[in-house]
Protein backbone atom coordinates (compact mmCIF):
# COMPACT_ATOMS: atom_id res chain seq x y z
CA UNK A 1 0.00 0.00 0.00
CA UNK A 2 1.26 3.20 -0.47
CA UNK A 3 0.93 5.72 2.31
CA UNK A 4 1.91 9.86 1.91
CA UNK A 5 1.38 10.32 5.50
CA UNK A 6 -1.92 11.11 5.25
CA UNK A 7 -4.05 9.06 8.07
CA UNK A 8 -7.11 8.07 6.48
CA UNK A 9 -8.37 6.67 9.20
CA UNK A 10 -8.80 9.41 11.37
CA UNK A 11 -10.51 11.72 9.05
CA UNK A 12 -13.10 8.58 8.30
CA UNK A 13 -13.05 8.04 12.38
CA UNK A 14 -14.02 12.50 12.66
CA UNK A 15 -16.45 12.06 10.35
CA UNK A 16 -18.44 9.21 11.46
CA UNK A 17 -18.25 11.27 14.71
CA UNK A 18 -19.55 14.25 13.01
CA UNK A 19 -22.36 12.34 11.72
CA UNK A 20 -23.59 10.87 14.91
CA UNK A 21 -23.96 14.23 16.70
CA UNK A 22 -26.94 14.67 18.65
CA UNK A 23 -27.09 18.43 17.07
CA UNK A 24 -26.91 17.64 13.74
CA UNK A 25 -29.64 14.32 13.62
CA UNK A 26 -32.65 15.71 11.96
CA UNK A 27 -35.12 16.73 14.25
CA UNK A 28 -38.84 15.47 14.72
CA UNK A 29 -39.96 18.81 12.18
CA UNK A 30 -37.75 17.93 9.14
CA UNK A 31 -38.15 15.12 6.81
CA UNK A 32 -36.42 11.87 8.11
CA UNK A 33 -35.91 10.75 3.99
CA UNK A 34 -33.37 12.53 2.26
CA UNK A 35 -35.42 11.83 -1.06
CA UNK A 36 -38.78 13.60 0.48
CA UNK A 37 -38.01 16.54 -1.22
CA UNK A 38 -38.40 14.51 -4.84
CA UNK A 39 -41.44 13.07 -4.06
CA UNK A 40 -44.11 13.57 -6.43
CA UNK A 41 -48.01 13.23 -5.85
CA UNK A 42 -48.67 10.28 -8.08
CA UNK A 43 -52.79 9.44 -8.14
CA UNK A 44 -53.24 6.51 -10.01
CA UNK A 45 -53.87 7.21 -13.64
CA UNK A 46 -57.01 5.67 -15.29
CA UNK A 47 -56.51 4.42 -19.17
CA UNK A 48 -59.83 5.63 -19.71
CA UNK A 49 -58.47 9.34 -18.49
CA UNK A 50 -54.85 9.05 -20.67
CA UNK A 51 -56.14 7.93 -23.99
CA UNK A 52 -59.41 10.14 -24.41
CA UNK A 53 -60.66 11.45 -27.75
CA UNK A 54 -58.51 14.64 -27.63
CA UNK A 55 -55.54 12.39 -26.50
CA UNK A 56 -55.77 11.08 -30.07
CA UNK A 57 -56.80 13.94 -31.88
CA UNK A 58 -53.63 16.32 -30.86
CA UNK A 59 -51.76 12.91 -32.38
CA UNK A 60 -51.96 13.87 -35.85
CA UNK A 61 -53.71 11.89 -38.64
CA UNK A 62 -50.18 10.60 -39.70
CA UNK A 63 -49.71 9.51 -36.68
CA UNK A 64 -52.50 7.33 -36.44
CA UNK A 65 -51.94 5.42 -39.71
CA UNK A 66 -48.78 4.60 -38.85
CA UNK A 67 -49.76 3.16 -35.64
CA UNK A 68 -52.93 1.12 -37.43
CA UNK A 69 -50.30 -0.17 -39.82
CA UNK A 70 -47.86 -0.96 -37.59
CA UNK A 71 -50.44 -3.03 -35.12
CA UNK A 72 -51.39 -5.10 -38.12
CA UNK A 73 -48.31 -5.58 -39.78
CA UNK A 74 -47.36 -7.42 -35.85
CA UNK A 75 -50.26 -9.39 -35.90
CA UNK A 76 -49.86 -10.04 -39.35
CA UNK A 77 -45.74 -11.28 -39.25
CA UNK A 78 -47.01 -13.21 -35.97
CA UNK A 79 -49.95 -14.98 -37.90
CA UNK A 80 -47.86 -16.04 -40.86
CA UNK A 81 -44.63 -16.74 -38.97
CA UNK A 82 -47.23 -19.61 -37.30
CA UNK A 83 -48.64 -20.60 -39.78
CA UNK A 84 -44.89 -21.48 -41.74
CA UNK A 85 -43.49 -22.44 -38.72
CA UNK A 86 -46.62 -25.52 -38.64
CA UNK A 87 -46.35 -26.08 -42.56
CA UNK A 88 -42.48 -26.39 -41.95
CA UNK A 89 -42.38 -28.82 -38.74
CA UNK A 90 -45.51 -30.95 -40.70
CA UNK A 91 -42.61 -31.59 -43.90
CA UNK A 92 -39.84 -31.92 -41.93
CA UNK A 93 -42.15 -34.67 -40.03
CA UNK A 94 -42.84 -36.43 -43.42
CA UNK A 95 -39.35 -36.24 -44.44
CA UNK A 96 -38.48 -37.59 -41.64
CA UNK A 97 -41.15 -40.82 -41.95
CA UNK A 98 -39.97 -40.81 -45.44
CA UNK A 99 -43.08 -40.00 -47.23
CA UNK A 100 -41.97 -36.92 -48.73
CA UNK A 101 -38.51 -36.04 -50.67
CA UNK A 102 -37.75 -31.83 -50.22
CA UNK A 103 -35.35 -30.30 -53.05
CA UNK A 104 -34.31 -27.55 -50.30
CA UNK A 105 -31.92 -26.45 -52.63
CA UNK A 106 -34.27 -25.69 -54.76
CA UNK A 107 -36.51 -24.29 -51.96
CA UNK A 108 -33.73 -22.06 -51.21
CA UNK A 109 -33.87 -20.28 -54.64
CA UNK A 110 -37.32 -19.70 -54.81
CA UNK A 111 -36.78 -18.30 -51.06
CA UNK A 112 -34.29 -15.64 -52.40
CA UNK A 113 -35.97 -15.06 -55.13
CA UNK A 114 -39.54 -13.92 -52.87
CA UNK A 115 -36.91 -12.12 -50.28
CA UNK A 116 -35.67 -10.01 -52.68
CA UNK A 117 -39.21 -9.34 -54.39
CA UNK A 118 -40.80 -8.44 -51.26
CA UNK A 119 -37.43 -6.02 -50.30
CA UNK A 120 -38.45 -3.66 -53.67
CA UNK A 121 -42.19 -4.05 -53.17
CA UNK A 122 -42.30 -3.50 -49.54
CA UNK A 123 -39.82 -0.05 -49.88
CA UNK A 124 -42.14 1.13 -52.31
CA UNK A 125 -45.20 0.73 -50.51
CA UNK A 126 -43.41 2.33 -47.54
CA UNK A 127 -42.39 5.21 -50.06
CA UNK A 128 -46.01 5.80 -51.32
CA UNK A 129 -47.05 5.65 -47.59
CA UNK A 130 -44.43 8.32 -46.28
CA UNK A 131 -45.01 10.62 -49.69
CA UNK A 132 -48.90 10.85 -49.34
CA UNK A 133 -48.39 11.74 -45.41
CA UNK A 134 -47.80 14.87 -44.35
CA UNK A 135 -45.71 14.00 -41.75
CA UNK A 136 -43.18 11.20 -42.82
CA UNK A 137 -41.80 11.04 -39.37
CA UNK A 138 -44.88 11.45 -37.14
CA UNK A 139 -45.85 8.33 -39.56
CA UNK A 140 -42.45 6.63 -38.64
CA UNK A 141 -42.96 7.32 -34.81
CA UNK A 142 -46.75 5.77 -35.29
CA UNK A 143 -45.86 2.57 -37.00
CA UNK A 144 -42.86 1.86 -34.13
CA UNK A 145 -45.57 2.17 -31.94
CA UNK A 146 -47.62 -0.02 -32.98
CA UNK A 147 -44.92 -2.52 -33.59
CA UNK A 148 -44.22 -2.09 -29.70
CA UNK A 149 -47.96 -2.33 -28.47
Amino acid sequence: MISDGFDTSAVLHLRLADALRPDLLPSASLPTDPMDHLAVDTAPVEAAGLFNETFFLKLGFSFMVGLALGFALKMAFKLVLLVVGLILLGVFALQYAGILDVNWSGLEIHYDGWVEWLTVNGGAFFDFIGGNLTSAASFTAGLVMGFRL
